[in-house]
């Protein structure tokens, strides 16, 4: 399964952090074709439960490297900024994870966090409301999808569209 749930070992391998930017992109542009880039979730928990009743289960995006270790966003990340592939990466994590619903039936919401660079391009919400349409509503409430207080302070604007779009097809958003 593409989804993990124990805990993943993060690779702290010397050459994974010292990728030319050509490697970087070459490895990027690779993990997405050979579907190298694997999810693992963690449980919200609700603080005030004494049953720790799971709030929702947020996702997060791993990339599987040569070297065998699944090395943590904020390995890649930057670096998928720096060259334009971070909203190609979270298309990627928004489709795996909507394939998830015709295979399996979720016992929690799923929590998608969004890149500055997805929320920022019309074209990506656009994108994004044409996979959710497909979607029944049930599915689409178990969909939530959050940013960073930083992404929504400096883009306003598109964070306003993203909620209303989102709202009016019944998925949850916040900011992390």
């Amino acid at each position: 399964s593409m989804l993990i749930r124990s805990k993943i070992h993060v690779g702290k391998s010397q050459h994974s952090l010292i990728l030319s930017r050509e490697e970087w992109r070459k490895e990027l542009v690779n993990g997405l074709s050979e579907s190298r880039f694997i999810f693992a979730t963690q449980n919200v928990l609700h603080s005030e439960s004494t049953t720790s009743s799971i709030v929702h289960e947020e996702v997060f995006v791993r990339l599987r490297g040569n070297d065998g270790f699944a090395h943590s966003a904020g390995v890649f990340l930057p670096m998928a900024v720096v060259l334009g592939l971070a909203d190609e990466i979270d298309r990627y994590m928004v489709q795996k994870m909507l394939q998830r619903f015709t295979s399996q039936a979720l016992n929690a919401p799923l929590a998608l966090n969004l890149s500055a660079e997805f929320v920022k391009h019309y074209a990506n919400i656009q994108w994004l409301k044409i996979q959710l349409e497909k979607l029944s509503s049930t599915q689409r409430a178990m969909l939530w999808f959050e940013v960073s207080n930083a992404i929504a302070l400096h883009n306003l604007e598109a964070i306003v569209s993203l909620s209303s779009q989102l709202k009016m097809l019944g998925c949850r958003f916040g900011i992390d």
